[in-house]
């Protein structure tokens, strides 16, 4: 590690002091950093993950777009609008609040 300089001594217990002063520690100073450094950019978002249930044999699919080879033949054969009554709803976990005695 090079030595360093005069500059740096200073600025270094300058941010020690200002980190003393204002009561953080190293960690939350590095985290104050990278939060202001770091903009989310926001992309586009991933399409949602459908399950299709084929009635004639029973064969379950996931398609996140209308490419996968298995839905094209489907629509191939059965056509679009049968197809799309085959998409089953995600099961969703249902948490249930317990009750807390009453007191």
């Amino acid at each position: 590690m090079p030595a360093l300089s005069e500059a740096d001594r200073h600025f270094i217990s300058a941010v020690h002091a200002l980190m003393r002063e204002y009561s953080i520690s190293r960690s939350q100073l590095l985290a104050m950093l990278d939060r202001n450094t770091r903009r989310a950019v926001p992309g586009p978002t991933p399409q949602p993950l459908r399950t299709y249930l084929n009635p004639h044999t029973r064969q379950s699919i996931q398609v996140r777009v209308g490419r996968h080879l298995t839905y094209r033949a489907w629509v191939a054969e059965y056509g679009e609008e049968i197809v799309a009554t085959w998409q089953i709803e995600p099961i969703r976990s249902c948490k249930r609040k317990t009750e807390r005695p009453a007191r």
